[in-house]
């Protein structure tokens, strides 16, 4: 995928880490947005968010220049990358059902027309969003798309239906969906075929699936592994550099630890290195998973973060913490 390609020729060798000073790192953050991530991130965002690290582990320049390394590191797939993934997604799934089938490519039509895609959760979570692009860079019809709710019945004979979301690394939120809609007895499976397909994900939540429900097909676009997470003596970034590896997640740990302890708000859970321990370097110009570490993305009175994630409140009162908020808009 080209956001891995890109970013293993923009990164920074460790070798040379030493030597390395702030402001050239700081110019290569700001070119790398420019020309790859596309955010909405300022000089005077990163230069803010490197305030957060006061040299509580290492000297406070160490500290500036090693979270640096790691954000120049980061990959974010832009929203050309996105659409691109979209394509890719649609791509493999007609391979998947052509091979499978041994099918004729002239036959094409009636496998989409045969086919539901639908978003994997609730109506609100990126899985949704996805699909309108899904739609479009796909040339596709309202008619391939449908919405599976929690008070309604749907009947699929003879459909493939394929699922959509942008990344797992665990695959335990399709399992969990999946079972509830078995329980509820909202669709009838018998008579169609499952897949799931995924943006980026790995062979650890394929598993996860497939251990749960063994003839469910699983699809994805980006097979990630350990060389994506920041924790791994593995990890692309470290080119294999013992030392560097230890100092970054040293400076990870500390302070999402710290930010893990001093969490405030107990319905959304923080984790030191991310959801899962491993520090995922990767993220998307929407939104930022819970798998990274939160010293990238917090933001409270104490800590800002560079990138901006939206989180998920499972509250069901209206108001609360969010009141404030809702009253600007008056």
């Amino acid at each position: 995928m080209t956001s891995y390609i890109n970013q293993t020729m923009r990164s920074m060798r460790p070798s040379n880490f030493e030597e390395l000073e702030e402001k050239y790192l700081l110019d290569k953050i700001l070119t790398t947005n420019s020309y790859c991530w596309k955010m909405d991130i300022t000089e005077r965002d990163i230069k803010k968010w490197l305030d957060n690290f006061k040299g509580e582990i290492f000297s406070q320049e160490e500290e500036r220049k090693i979270a640096l390394f790691l954000l120049v590191n980061f990959v974010i797939y832009s929203f050309d990358e996105f659409k691109y993934l979209c394509k890719e997604a649609f791509s493999n799934y007609i391979r998947e059902v052509v091979t499978v089938d041994e099918v004729e490519s002239n036959d094409v039509v009636e496998i989409i027309r045969k086919t539901k895609f639908v978003p994997l959760g609730n109506p609100s979570e990126s899985s949704t969003s996805i699909m309108y692009y899904f739609r479009t860079e796909n040339y596709l019809q309202t008619t391939c798309f449908d919405y599976i709710g929690k008070n309604t019945k749907n009947e699929y004979k003879d459909t493939n239906l394929v699922f959509i979301e942008d990344i797992t690394s665990s695959g335990q939120q399709f399992v969990q969906y999946y079972s509830e809609l078995i329980k509820s007895n909202i669709i009838h499976f018998d008579s169609c075929r499952i897949f799931v397909v995924y943006l980026v994900s790995n062979k650890s939540a394929e598993k996860t699936i497939k251990s749960h429900y063994p003839n469910i097909k699983v699809i994805r676009v980006v097979d990630i592994d350990e060389r994506a997470y920041g924790v791994s003596k593995d990890s692309y970034i470290y080119h294999n550099d013992v030392d560097i590896n230890h100092k970054c997640v040293t400076l990870m740990n500390h302070y999402g630890t710290k930010l893990e302890n001093s969490n405030p708000d107990p319905d959304n859970i923080i984790k030191a290195l991310g959801f899962g321990d491993k520090a995922q370097m990767f993220g998307f110009y929407y939104n930022i998973p819970d798998n990274v570490c939160p010293i990238f993305w917090e933001r409270r009175d104490e800590w800002f973060g560079i990138f901006k994630r939206h989180k998920k409140s499972y509250k069901n009162e209206i108001g609360g913490d969010y009141f404030d908020k809702y009253i600007e808009y008056i």
